[in-house]
């Protein structure tokens, strides 16, 4: 084991300390025993829905004090000192990132929003109301406006734009601004070539008062801060930004002048030329080439000063101290617009990151055992895993979590029962969330209209933590904290996600995630990676091999949409290359056991099986896959077979060669 696993605390817990908690070192303390008496053996520290910033000198002499009661106590001490935090501060007197809007409003519900032409006149507006986010110190973000980018007549009804379907206004367009009723305006004359019916669609240009990513200056005056928590007395294990990127969804996209200048030379010709392929699908389809590009290079800054950000972090705090958290912003509900800010694609965003990270969230959804959220658990989880197999560090967490209560009922306790078996199951760690308030100010316990978010110690689900975290902690130990096997390989596809950049994503991404929960439900074992990723594997004697993973099987989803890269290492893979239609999710397992791709552990029906190798044994983790499910039957793995009795909780069977299996079933439940 590497000297990084010693330092991994299993289960800790976000910590959000609001203003009571930094003006307060007895209230701070008690909230600590707290913490410690839940079993937790570490704690993830946001100064967050506050008024101090993290860089205050108040909020820093109350995380040296948890400093301190970590090192008193054993726990280990993460840290969340991230740079959108301190925004303001960081942008200074010349703004912060620029964006593109060209939805209906900062954070849209319309986009593209194109307007009709009436009487030859338009009018297109865009509204600048504050953008409420939740990793904001001032709650919400600002946009003043730049400019007009751009500004287009689009022929009516069409979607598939062809040469003769669309022109550049812009130079015929006029910008307002109503800073009362905070939106912009672009208007003008048009006159149809043909006399048909015409729509405008137009690109704004706004100045956020949010930090840029791309920005030397800004990331070197982010460096300087980190430098004073060090002189403060701070002394963590692990440094981390939740969810990174900046603050875009559909309808709105960062162009600073980093975005812009790499995009030009991606593209061989000017961003304003092209600008309207991000928004509506060209009839040629090379509205995919000038997506792609833009968003890799929008995620290519993040990892950058991610990167940066873990040079300064190690020389601070050592080469062992942990870098990254998950970047799966709306990724864990299926929401694709993670492209618009810089973490669509995991696995880039995981070579900034010591180990895997994911975010499943809501996991009340999972009550009913026919619930369709059923696949993003099983997605996230494996996806968790996958992060951390191809990580320097080879752990990975799941910074899973619920909302809502269940008024008494006993529900929610069983439900998140059920997920710290997943946990196990899937060889996940859990960043826990959170003890304190979880929003901001004036939504301390939700945010964008969540149904109420757990804010523990209130709530139903707070006593179970000593059993779960003993549990989890456990079943660590007994794995050696090694992450289960995998043999089939699922590449998701990130390109043709990032060539649909709307809602339509959504579905798709949807349909992988079921595809990979059929997996589990039939026993086999998945890894997901990206194409990028998978590009750097070849096949050598019938086996995929990526560094030093091999797999029996590679399954494309929508293969005809693989490029060159891609296309070679696939091949010589022959029929063990699946190309398969997400849409029937039940045939990829169904032609994986035709070709007998082996399973390296099964168990009985109803159960999701894992196995762990070891140097001495294989420890195979079997649970019942659905929330409130049980098992019974036959355990296998590698010829030799247990039969397991009739059990609703987390199983271990110990395979050792030449010896009986040990069926061990956890001890620590709720009662």
């Amino acid at each position: 084991m590497n000297r990084e696993k010693h330092i991994l605390p299993v289960t800790p817990m976000v910590w959000t300390i609001p203003d009571a908690v930094i003006e307060d070192a007895v209230l701070r303390e008690t909230q600590f025993r707290a913490l410690v008496a839940a079993g937790f053996d570490g704690v993830a520290v946001f100064v967050r829905c506050t008024r101090y910033t993290w860089d205050d000198p108040e909020a820093r002499a109350a995380v040296a004090h948890i400093s301190r009661m970590c090192k008193a106590s054993g726990l280990k001490l993460w840290i969340g000192p991230d740079p959108r935090f301190i925004s303001r501060t960081l942008i200074g007197e010349h703004g912060g990132a620029e964006v593109l809007l060209f939805g209906n409003a900062s954070r849209a519900s319309v986009f593209p929003h194109r307007v009709p032409v009436e009487a030859g006149r338009f009018s297109v507006r865009c509204e600048l109301t504050p953008r409420h986010g939740h990793m904001f110190h001032e709650v919400a973000l600002e946009y003043l406006p730049l400019g007009l980018a751009r500004v287009y007549a689009v022929r009516s009804g069409v979607t598939s734009i062809a040469h003769d379907d669309i022109t550049d206004i812009t130079a015929s367009s006029r910008m307002f601004y109503n800073a009362r009723d905070r939106y912009v305006e672009a208007f003008g004359t048009f006159a149809p070539p043909d006399g048909g019916a015409w729509d405008i669609l137009a690109f704004f240009r706004v100045r956020s008062s949010h930090m840029d990513y791309s920005s030397r200056a800004q990331m070197r005056a982010y460096a300087r801060r980190l430098a004073a928590q060090k002189k403060a007395g701070i002394h963590p294990q692990g440094l981390m930004w939740d969810e990174p990127g900046y603050t875009c969804t559909y309808g709105s996209l960062p162009f600073t002048p980093v975005i812009r200048t790499a995009w030009t030379e991606s593209l061989g010709l000017s961003p304003e030329k092209v600008l309207w392929k991000l928004a509506l699908d060209a009839a040629d389809g090379s509205h995919s080439h000038v997506r792609q590009s833009y968003y890799r290079i929008v995620q290519q800054t993040v990892v950058d000063a991610q990167r940066a950000t873990n040079r300064v972090i190690r020389r601070l705090w050592g080469q062992y101290c942990v870098a990254g958290i998950h970047d799966t912003w709306h990724f864990e509900s299926g929401d694709m617009c993670d492209m618009n800010h810089g973490s669509m694609d995991l696995w880039k965003g995981g070579e900034a990151k010591s180990g895997g990270f994911v975010d499943v969230g809501g996991v009340n959804d999972l009550r009913l055992p026919g619930s369709p959220y059923y696949a993003n658990l099983a997605a996230l989880s494996v996806i968790a895993a996958s992060l951390g197999r191809h990580s320097p560090g080879k752990f990975a967490y799941n910074n899973l979590w619920t909302v809502g209560d269940d008024d008494g009922e006993g529900w929610q306790l069983s439900v998140m029962d059920h997920c710290v078996d997943v946990l196990a199951f899937a060889g996940n760690r859990w960043l826990a969330h959170a003890y304190g308030p979880v929003g901001t100010i004036g939504q301390e316990r939700s945010f964008l209209g969540s149904p109420p978010l757990p804010g523990y110690p209130d709530h139903s689900t707070w006593p179970g933590f000593p059993v779960w975290n003993k549990r989890l902690q456990d079943h660590v130990q007994a794995t050696g904290g090694a992450l289960p096997v995998a043999n089939v390989l699922l590449v998701f596809p990130v390109d043709l996600l990032h060539a649909l950049a709307d809602p339509r994503a959504d579905r798709l991404a949807a349909e992988v995630f079921a595809g990979v929960l059929a997996l589990l439900d039939d026993h086999f074992h998945p890894d997901v990676i990206s194409p990028l990723l998978a590009s750097r594997g070849r096949w050598i004697n019938g086996s995929f091999v990526l560094g030093r993973h091999r797999y029996d099987a590679v399954a494309l989803p929508y293969a005809k949409e693989v490029d060159k890269n891609m296309a070679a290492a696939m091949r010589n893979g022959g029929d063990l290359v699946i190309r398969f239609d997400p849409t029937a999710a039940s045939a990829l397992p169904k032609h994986l056991a035709l070709l007998g791709i082996p399973r390296p552990a099964r168990g009985p029906a109803g159960s999701w099986i894992s196995m762990t190798a070891g140097s001495q044994e294989s420890v195979v983790t079997v649970i019942p896959s659905r929330h409130t499910g049980v098992m019974e039957g036959k355990v296998t793995c590698g010829g030799a077979e247990v039969f397991l009795p009739r059990t609703s909780g987390l199983v271990r069977v110990h395979f050792r060669e030449g010896s009986t299996p040990l069926v061990r079933s956890d001890v620590h439940r709720l009662p």
